[in-house]
């Protein structure tokens, strides 16, 4: 597949650094508030009207209630934190209302733009059909725009479509993660109105780091991610833009939802996507599991 760097800025602001000590490449820890002020500010004079949080980043939420100027009418995706197993059926219902509830003071606003399942095997539980009619009643009334689903594979989004209606759905796609683009599935959503958001674009910070600062854990991919590293020298470009064109460049993606630590990483995200560049990817692509999914990383990293 060869990708090109639109100049359409879809980039949306993930916030989990603002909560959590989070990513591979984030030595730094939670940004300060004074710093997240900073990168709001540009996000919201540079065209970004996303922001991507969840009730499960730490304090994400409350950050951001107290650094959002009344003026940035920026759409909040949060999430519902994952449900656990031995509530009953009937205080499904509760648990996601309160949490909810939660989020909503946390962020200091009224409504989001949209709610999604952080965890989407809920859906698939014996209580999925509570749990989506509470996301239902809630989209209802006012309080939400859009359903979504947060997902790790194309078999998880296949088997809650067999169940129930969504209307946006957030997966892990990047140079590595190219699974669901080797199938016609982002199509198919796109073309049935769901709209689609990015994540995981850098995976963590992997395809940024230094390929021969890695841990050892990263040895099967050692030599595909200094070829990456190579391929953006050889456009005379960093890494950062060789990524963000494999994910930018996919039409039925509307969002690509990114995380910084500092607002001069924002601003380069930012005057890279204003550059095109034309490159292919398919000879990154991996499937071992153990690499692209960060779940299953050593704490140690």
């Amino acid at each position: 597949m060869k990708s090109t760097l639109t100049k359409k800025n879809k980039i949306g602001l993930g916030t989990a650094q603002f909560g959590l000590d989070y990513g591979l490449s984030n030595p730094g820890g939670r940004v300060p508030e004074q710093e997240v002020r900073k990168i709001l500010h540009t996000a919201w004079n540079s065209g970004v009207n996303l922001l991507d949080t969840a009730a499960a980043y730490g304090t994400s939420e409350e950050v951001l209630g107290k650094t959002i100027e009344p003026d940035y009418r920026f759409q909040i995706v949060t999430k519902v934190p994952s449900i656990p197993s031995e509530l009953g059926a009937n205080e499904v219902e509760t648990f996601i209302r309160r949490t909810f509830e939660r989020s909503l003071r946390r962020l200091r606003t009224n409504s989001v733009y949209s709610l999604m399942f952080h965890n989407a095997d809920d859906l698939l539980s014996e209580t999925g059909n509570e749990a989506y009619a509470t996301l239902r009643a809630l989209k209802d009334e006012g309080f939400i725009e859009k359903i979504g689903v947060s997902a790790y594979t194309q078999a998880q989004l296949e088997a809650v479509a067999r169940r129930f209606d969504y209307d946006l759905v957030q997966v892990p796609i990047n140079a590595l993660d190219q699974r669901l683009m080797q199938s016609a599935y982002l199509t198919e959503l796109h073309d049935k109105g769901v709209e689609i958001h990015a994540r995981s674009v850098f995976l963590q910070g992997l395809l940024l780091q230094p390929p021969d600062e890695l841990d050892s854990y990263f040895d099967p991919v050692r030599s595909k991610l200094r070829e990456f590293h190579a391929e953006a020298k050889r456009h005379g470009a960093t890494p950062l833009k060789l990524a963000l064109t494999y994910v930018n460049g996919i039409d039925t993606i509307s969002q690509v939802v990114i995380g910084v630590t500092r607002e001069t990483e924002l601003r380069e995200v930012l005057d890279t996507v204003r550059e095109p560049i034309s490159a292919e990817f398919e000879q990154f692509a991996v499937n071992d599991e153990a690499i692209i999914n960060p779940a299953l990383w050593p704490a140690k990293l």
